[in-house]
């Protein structure tokens, strides 16, 4: 989610080829972070911590997007 957050921030600002780049990891990553839960459902540690890591990254996505906001506005 913060790579997201990010991209957002980066579209809003016009940078295509970095808002491409970004979406382009985003993806990667969820591709290969859904994959292995997805192949080890008999071990429960990993659908916890996929969940912890997607949490994880909306609170840390949500604290970029407000000093993003901070260092525009001043």
């Amino acid at each position: 989610m913060t790579l997201d957050t990010l991209r957002v921030l980066v579209v809003m600002r016009g940078r295509r080829k970095t808002a491409w780049v970004l979406g382009f990891f985003q993806s990667l990553i969820f591709v290969i972070a859904i994959t292995s839960v997805l192949s080890n459902l008999d071990n429960p540690l990993n659908i916890l911590g996929y969940a912890a890591g997607f949490a994880t990254g909306i609170v840390v996505g949500w604290q970029l997007k407000s000093a993003w906001r901070l260092a525009i506005s001043s």
